[in-house]
């Protein structure tokens, strides 16, 4: 286990700003940590995924960050250093101009750029980047319609490096497509080529099992799956309840309700009455790290993603502080 910590500045954007998600530091950090005997006795996984990953640069020296003026209403995108040290990526406007609207501060995987979204004084919705060296002149990505959803987030993919908004959205290794909320379509996994506002332009496919709340891609072809709170479809569904399993998305038939677990593996967990959280992939795609909630006691628990494999607890008592409530797995290496 290994952690970083990072001084930010009183201005940073944590918790929402008149009523908007402008970082994903909201996730990581505004009270979405996993509450052990909350009222629905289950973690919340706000916390987890690629959007609070891509938070930080690839040695997590760098902390991407929003931040906010009360006075002005400006939001400015930059970042954090390990020493406290705050670079102002969109820095200060001159002449007769609108006031910054950048939010959704992600680093590009080389560390070489931050990317963002805003909208303009005529609506647009835009996508852009500034380099973390230079001038940190704007590079647009996409402008385009905004969604009929105002807190769409960001998220980085592909190669070449696509940026998408949509909700809990996550890449597969490929980078080729992407599975989580689509404006309008709801749970979706979507072909992308280009960077924009996923869409149903965007030939999505939505994911029939109402059990299934995607977490990550095991590989290009299946997805990982938590349980739902939206129940099941059918009986099928009973023995998903608080489990995990997988779904091949290749094999899946799109709105057909009634042959909702068609694509999906077998439960991966024992049927138990615990509850349980996906946390990560491992990078080989075999394994998943989860928390497993009994009572008011949650653990940390390591399973293969094979059906019948028997979970191992994370007993080290290094891992089992590291594993505490209130932290957060950012990465798997």
């Amino acid at each position: 286990m290994a952690s970083a910590q990072f001084t930010l500045p009183a201005n940073v954007a944590i918790s929402p700003v008149s009523g908007q998600d402008l970082s994903a530091l909201d996730a990581l950090c505004a009270g979405n940590f996993p509450v052990p005997g909350s009222d629905d006795g289950a973690p919340s996984d706000q916390a987890f995924g690629p959007e609070v990953r891509q938070l930080f640069d690839h040695d997590f020296t760098h902390l991407a960050v929003v931040t906010s003026d009360a006075k002005t209403g400006a939001s400015h995108v930059g970042y954090v250093d390990l020493a406290g040290k705050f670079t102002d990526l969109t820095g200060d406007s001159t002449g007769f101009t609108s006031t910054p609207a950048e939010r959704d501060a992600l680093f590009a995987p080389d560390g070489s750029s931050v990317w963002f979204s805003y909208r303009d004084a005529a609506g647009q919705q835009h996508i852009a980047s500034r380099a973390v060296s230079g001038g940190h002149q704007i590079t647009e990505q996409w402008t385009g319609a905004p969604g009929t959803l105002g807190n769409v987030t960001l998220a980085l993919g592909g190669s070449p490096l696509h940026g998408v908004l949509g909700g809990d959205l996550s890449f597969s290794p490929d980078g080729k497509r992407v599975v989580g909320f689509v404006d309008g379509q709801g749970e979706n996994v979507v072909n992308v080529a280009a960077s924009g506002l996923l869409s149903t332009a965007s030939a999505p496919a939505a994911i029939p099992d109402l059990d299934c709340r995607p977490v990550g891609w095991v590989d290009d072809h299946t997805i990982l799956c938590g349980h739902s709170a939206l129940g099941s479809v059918d009986s099928s569904g009973a023995n998903y309840q608080n489990n995990i399993w997988t779904i091949d998305v290749d094999k899946m038939q799109p709105g057909a309700w009634d042959h909702a677990k068609d694509a999906a593996s077998p439960p991966l967990l024992p049927v138990t009455d615990r509850k349980n959280l996906p946390v990560a992939i491992s990078p080989d795609g075999k394994r998943v790290l989860f928390r497993s909630l009994q009572g008011s006691t949650e653990q940390p628990f390591v399973t293969d993603l094979t059906p019948g494999a028997q979970p191992q607890q994370i007993t080290a008592p290094d891992a089992a502080t590291a594993l505490g409530t209130g932290d957060v797995v950012i990465d798997w290496r």
